[in-house]
C-alpha cells in the first residue's frame, strides 16, 4: 500500500508518525505504511498506559484525603 493524500488526511495519527518516523530514521529514506502500522498499537500502549496513571494517581490522592 502507498501513502496517498486521502491516506493522510484521513488517519492523522499515521500522518504524524511517518514524520516522526521519516526524521527519526536515515535522511531522505522512505517509510511504508506497514512499517507505520506496526507502530500504532505501542503508541495505544502509551496512551492507555497514561491515562491509567492519571487516574489511579487521582484515585490515590481522593483515598488520602478521606482516610
Amino acid at each position: 500500500m502507498r501513502w496517498s493524500n486521502k491516506l493522510r488526511q484521513d488517519h492523522r495519527l499515521l500522518a504524524a508518525l511517518e514524520k516522526l518516523m521519516q526524521r527519526l530514521g536515515p535522511a531522505g529514506s522512505r517509510v511504508p505504511v506497514q512499517n507505520v502500522a506496526k507502530v500504532v498499537p505501542f503508541v495505544g500502549v502509551f496512551i492507555g498506559a497514561s491515562m491509567n496513571s492519571g487516574i489511579l494517581g487521582s484515585v490515590a490522592a481522593d483515598a488520602q484525603r478521606y482516610c
